[in-house]
């Protein structure tokens, strides 16, 4: 019997290889992850599986266990995150450089030889505990919330922070109404990532407009982007919009 990947997962796979591929960086990268493809188009990623098609949109998202935080600034910096939540036992990081020639957090990063202005992107599970997961072969130490997140970067980068606590390591998406994947980036993130709109309502926001797709202006104190809208769960429903371009400071 013939073995099929799910479209919305196959699509974000091509993306993340040819991204790996075309990428003008050296990326140091110490984890390793397995995912596990079955019959029928059922899909095994973070330890959630999922079946094209077979649940409404929605289902099975993982949520956030804290808002999630979007800071920007310049130049190395360690970023305190606001208190752990009870049950966190991962902040999932993506830091993007908008400029410079390296773009590091505590488990690893990207570099390059000279400075392109393409963006770079740094993805990441800090572990928040010393209890051990079996999945998780990096083991980093864990956060200290005295030291904050090193931001390890070259003097006069731009960056932006975007950090989420959550339950799991690397949790699996979800499908948006829309067809796009939604939840908490993972190994290969999705369409739509958790955020809180500026009028309080909880929803998603494109991943690639707060990442490597935004285009933001860069500031003496980090970026100016136009505030980006915040989708309801189906992925079309505008349910307000958020500031992505908040100074660490």
């Amino acid at each position: 019997m013939n073995q099929t990947l799910d479209p919305v997962f196959a699509s974000g796979l091509r993306r993340e290889l040819v991204a790996q591929v075309s990428a003008p960086t050296h990326r140091v990268r110490r984890r390793a992850l397995v995912v596990g493809v079955g019959v029928m188009g059922v899909l095994t990623l973070g330890g959630v599986a999922a079946v094209a098609g077979s649940q409404p949109p929605g289902v099975g998202v993982t949520q956030p266990l804290a808002p999630p935080v979007v800071v920007n600034s310049v130049g190395p910096a360690n970023v305190v995150l606001p208190p752990v939540p009870q049950g966190a036992l991962y902040v999932r990081l993506e830091l993007t450089c908008y400029d410079g020639l390296k773009c590091n957090t505590p488990g690893g990063g990207a570099t390059r030889d000279a400075d392109t202005g393409i963006p770079m992107v740094q993805r990441d599970d800090i572990p928040l505990t010393d209890a051990h997961d079996p999945r998780d072969a990096q083991r980093i130490p864990p956060y200290d919330p005295a030291v904050g997140v090193h931001i390890d970067v070259n003097p006069g980068t731009h960056w932006r922070l975007y950090a989420v606590y959550t339950d799991q390591f690397l949790p699996g998406p979800a499908t948006a109404g829309d067809g796009r994947t939604v939840g908490i980036p993972a190994m290969i993130p999705p369409d739509l990532v958790p955020m809180v709109a500026t009028n309080g309502r909880n929803g998603y926001v494109d991943y690639r407009l707060l990442t490597d797709a935004g285009h933001p202006t860069l500031t003496a104190d980090g970026t100016s982007q136009p505030s980006v809208p915040v989708y309801d769960v189906d992925g079309t429903t505008v349910i307000g919009y958020a500031d992505v371009s908040k100074p660490l400071h």
